[in-house]
């Protein structure tokens, strides 16, 4: 389920280095170095986003599959139905 977010890093890249080719034309290299450290802290600050909300994703979904029995006590028929729709996104998302 990162097939998403895969685009925005060669577009990152893309960027990178169409401002490193720009600064180095200009024999600016030491802003250069600058740009590539914001440029590279930027994308890992990105992945570790995309990360932390695909965990939390992920957690709300077992906590929701965990405590179904609780909510839905009554009718087993839901609690069924509700209960594969979950697993079948938590299996859709690890994929």
């Amino acid at each position: 389920s990162f097939l998403p977010y895969m685009h925005v890093p060669c577009y990152i890249h893309k960027v990178h280095c169409y401002i490193k080719f720009i600064l180095h034309c200009k024999n600016s290299l030491k802003q250069a170095e600058k740009f590539e450290n914001l440029i590279t802290m930027l994308f890992f600050s990105y992945l570790m986003l995309v990360l932390i909300v695909q965990v939390m994703v992920q957690i709300v979904l077992i906590f929701k599959i965990y405590y179904l029995d609780e909510l839905f006590s009554k009718d087993q028929t839901i609690v069924d139905s509700i209960r594969l729709m979950l697993y079948g996104l938590l299996l859709y998302s690890f994929s």
